[in-house]
Protein backbone atom coordinates (compact mmCIF):
# COMPACT_ATOMS: atom_id res chain seq x y z
CA UNK A 1 0.00 0.00 0.00
CA UNK A 2 1.75 3.37 -1.57
CA UNK A 3 -1.14 5.50 -0.61
CA UNK A 4 -0.71 9.41 -0.21
CA UNK A 5 3.25 8.83 -0.92
CA UNK A 6 3.49 11.90 -2.92
CA UNK A 7 4.47 9.24 -5.51
CA UNK A 8 5.02 10.75 -9.38
CA UNK A 9 6.94 7.66 -11.35
CA UNK A 10 7.03 4.20 -10.79
CA UNK A 11 10.77 3.90 -11.40
CA UNK A 12 11.17 1.75 -8.68
CA UNK A 13 8.79 -1.14 -9.46
CA UNK A 14 11.07 -1.68 -12.45
CA UNK A 15 13.46 -3.90 -10.03
CA UNK A 16 13.06 -7.69 -10.24
CA UNK A 17 11.49 -8.23 -6.89
CA UNK A 18 8.18 -7.36 -7.96
CA UNK A 19 7.48 -9.78 -10.54
CA UNK A 20 5.50 -12.09 -8.06
CA UNK A 21 3.23 -8.89 -6.76
CA UNK A 22 -0.30 -9.26 -6.44
CA UNK A 23 -1.68 -6.44 -5.69
CA UNK A 24 -0.35 -2.89 -5.76
CA UNK A 25 -2.69 0.58 -4.24
CA UNK A 26 -1.25 3.23 -5.21
CA UNK A 27 -4.09 5.96 -4.56
CA UNK A 28 -3.87 9.49 -3.83
CA UNK A 29 -0.41 10.01 -5.55
CA UNK A 30 0.75 12.12 -8.37
CA UNK A 31 1.06 9.85 -10.89
CA UNK A 32 0.41 11.41 -14.39
CA UNK A 33 0.17 8.01 -16.66
CA UNK A 34 0.15 4.42 -16.97
CA UNK A 35 2.48 3.97 -20.01
CA UNK A 36 5.21 3.50 -17.38
CA UNK A 37 4.42 0.91 -15.39
CA UNK A 38 6.24 -2.49 -15.86
CA UNK A 39 5.43 -5.81 -16.61
CA UNK A 40 4.11 -7.52 -13.37
CA UNK A 41 2.71 -10.54 -14.70
CA UNK A 42 1.23 -11.57 -11.27
CA UNK A 43 -0.38 -8.60 -10.50
CA UNK A 44 -4.28 -9.04 -10.25
CA UNK A 45 -5.31 -5.98 -8.50
CA UNK A 46 -3.72 -2.14 -9.22
CA UNK A 47 -5.71 0.62 -7.09
CA UNK A 48 -4.39 3.85 -9.29
CA UNK A 49 -7.42 6.13 -7.83
CA UNK A 50 -7.16 9.78 -7.05
CA UNK A 51 -4.03 10.66 -9.55
CA UNK A 52 -3.12 13.10 -12.35
CA UNK A 53 -3.42 10.21 -14.94
CA UNK A 54 -4.45 11.29 -17.99
CA UNK A 55 -4.67 9.61 -21.69
CA UNK A 56 -2.34 11.09 -23.24
CA UNK A 57 1.63 9.79 -22.83
CA UNK A 58 3.47 12.51 -20.59
CA UNK A 59 6.95 13.89 -20.84
CA UNK A 60 9.09 13.85 -17.81
CA UNK A 61 7.86 17.14 -16.65
CA UNK A 62 4.22 15.44 -16.49
CA UNK A 63 2.82 17.77 -19.13
CA UNK A 64 1.28 15.66 -22.53
CA UNK A 65 3.74 14.58 -25.34
CA UNK A 66 3.43 16.60 -28.87
CA UNK A 67 3.92 13.43 -30.02
CA UNK A 68 0.79 11.93 -29.24
CA UNK A 69 -2.46 12.15 -30.29
CA UNK A 70 -5.99 11.00 -28.29
CA UNK A 71 -8.55 10.63 -30.81
CA UNK A 72 -6.19 9.26 -33.54
CA UNK A 73 -4.33 6.70 -31.66
CA UNK A 74 -4.67 3.40 -33.37
CA UNK A 75 -7.22 0.54 -31.80
CA UNK A 76 -5.07 -2.12 -30.24
CA UNK A 77 -4.40 -5.34 -33.28
CA UNK A 78 -7.07 -8.15 -32.86
CA UNK A 79 -5.58 -11.18 -30.82
CA UNK A 80 -5.27 -13.21 -33.86
CA UNK A 81 -2.67 -10.08 -35.40
CA UNK A 82 -1.12 -9.13 -31.92
CA UNK A 83 2.80 -8.95 -32.71
CA UNK A 84 4.50 -11.17 -30.99
CA UNK A 85 6.82 -9.58 -27.99
CA UNK A 86 10.52 -10.13 -28.22
CA UNK A 87 11.84 -11.93 -25.45
CA UNK A 88 14.82 -9.54 -24.40
CA UNK A 89 12.40 -6.32 -24.74
CA UNK A 90 11.49 -4.19 -21.69
CA UNK A 91 7.83 -5.04 -21.78
CA UNK A 92 5.94 -1.72 -19.91
CA UNK A 93 2.19 -0.48 -19.83
CA UNK A 94 -0.99 -1.26 -18.67
CA UNK A 95 -1.58 -3.42 -21.28
CA UNK A 96 1.66 -6.19 -19.74
CA UNK A 97 -0.39 -6.55 -16.97
CA UNK A 98 -2.11 -10.04 -18.51
CA UNK A 99 -3.13 -11.08 -15.17
CA UNK A 100 -4.95 -7.81 -14.13
CA UNK A 101 -8.78 -8.74 -12.82
CA UNK A 102 -9.36 -5.47 -10.87
CA UNK A 103 -8.55 -1.74 -12.16
CA UNK A 104 -9.41 1.19 -10.32
CA UNK A 105 -8.77 4.60 -12.05
CA UNK A 106 -11.35 6.77 -10.68
CA UNK A 107 -11.55 10.45 -9.94
CA UNK A 108 -8.29 11.05 -12.28
CA UNK A 109 -8.27 13.39 -15.68
CA UNK A 110 -9.21 10.56 -17.95
CA UNK A 111 -11.17 11.59 -21.09
CA UNK A 112 -10.44 8.87 -23.67
CA UNK A 113 -11.20 4.79 -22.86
CA UNK A 114 -9.59 3.55 -26.45
CA UNK A 115 -5.76 5.11 -25.81
CA UNK A 116 -5.10 3.41 -22.30
CA UNK A 117 -5.35 0.02 -24.48
CA UNK A 118 -7.60 -2.35 -22.02
CA UNK A 119 -8.38 -4.37 -25.00
CA UNK A 120 -5.58 -6.09 -24.06
CA UNK A 121 -6.37 -7.09 -20.59
CA UNK A 122 -8.42 -10.27 -21.29
CA UNK A 123 -8.62 -10.85 -17.38
CA UNK A 124 -10.29 -8.06 -16.87
CA UNK A 125 -13.61 -8.21 -14.77
CA UNK A 126 -13.59 -5.27 -12.89
CA UNK A 127 -13.07 -1.19 -13.80
CA UNK A 128 -13.85 1.53 -11.86
CA UNK A 129 -13.87 4.92 -14.12
CA UNK A 130 -15.93 7.29 -11.88
CA UNK A 131 -14.82 11.14 -11.46
CA UNK A 132 -13.48 11.18 -14.77
CA UNK A 133 -14.67 13.65 -17.64
CA UNK A 134 -15.67 10.69 -20.15
CA UNK A 135 -18.00 11.49 -23.00
CA UNK A 136 -17.63 8.56 -24.73
CA UNK A 137 -17.65 4.42 -23.78
CA UNK A 138 -15.73 3.04 -26.09
CA UNK A 139 -12.66 1.10 -26.62
CA UNK A 140 -14.12 -1.95 -24.26
CA UNK A 141 -14.53 -4.40 -27.03
CA UNK A 142 -12.80 -7.81 -26.54
CA UNK A 143 -13.13 -7.21 -22.65
CA UNK A 144 -15.13 -10.22 -21.14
Amino acid sequence: DLCRSKLRELDALHAPGFVNLRELTLDSNLIPEVFSLPHLPALTTLRLNHNLITTAPTDARGTPSSSSCRSNSPAPPSPARRPATTPNAPLTGLPTLTALEVLHLGYNQITDIPSLKLSYLRNLRVLHLQGNEITRVDGLQNLS
